[in-house]
């Protein structure tokens, strides 16, 4: 992967990523950083991935902002619709059809939550008209990583190992943390 400008809504700004194209704005004032990478071959099928690590003064200040992430995946809607909206410098936002769930587990020691999303364009689009996922929410001391990694397939392809890869990459990056 290539490591690039954040472009995801809202992070740079230090706003986690969260469902359907929202984000939550972390309280306090912790120290970000903020860093994306995609593929650079493979800019229509490859992944991307783009993670906001957040430092607070103590744990309680951390474990604050872990909540107001908990919440807002907790109270995602399980299935949205999404429509088509003309945006500024003449863009498209393209209407999908999307589901949502969460799996709160711990990763290398770290709490985490897991938010998987499938958005389904129309086919009219493109054949390669599904995207795959997954926000990974991670609290450990005084630091909370955000991560979003997530892919374009075919309707027919599994998520299976897009799933796979985000979790490995984000192992990786926790056990880098500690």
């Amino acid at each position: 992967m290539k490591a690039q400008a954040a472009e995801m809504r809202d992070i740079t700004k230090g706003a986690a990523p969260s469902c359907y194209l929202s984000s939550v704005k972390l309280p306090g004032s912790p120290e970000t950083v903020v860093r994306q990478f995609s593929e650079p071959d493979k800019n229509y099928t490859g992944a991307n991935f783009v993670q906001l690590i957040a430092t607070y003064a103590d744990g309680e200040a951390a474990t604050k902002a872990y909540g107001a992430l908990r919440s807002k995946a907790t109270t995602c809607p399980k299935k949205h619709e999404e429509r088509s909206e003309k945006l500024p410098n003449g863009r498209i936002k393209l209407a999908f059809d999307g589901t949502w769930e969460i799996v709160e587990d711990k990763v290398a020691e770290w709490q985490h939550i897991q938010g998987r999303e499938k958005n389904t364009y129309p086919p009219s689009t493109s054949i390669i008209n599904v995207v795959h996922l997954y926000y990974d929410y991670a609290i450990r001391g005084n630091v909370v990583v955000t991560s979003v990694y997530w892919q374009r397939t075919k309707p027919s392809q599994a998520a299976g190992p897009i799933q796979k890869k985000a979790t490995e990459i984000l192992t990786r990056q926790l056990q880098r943390i500690g």
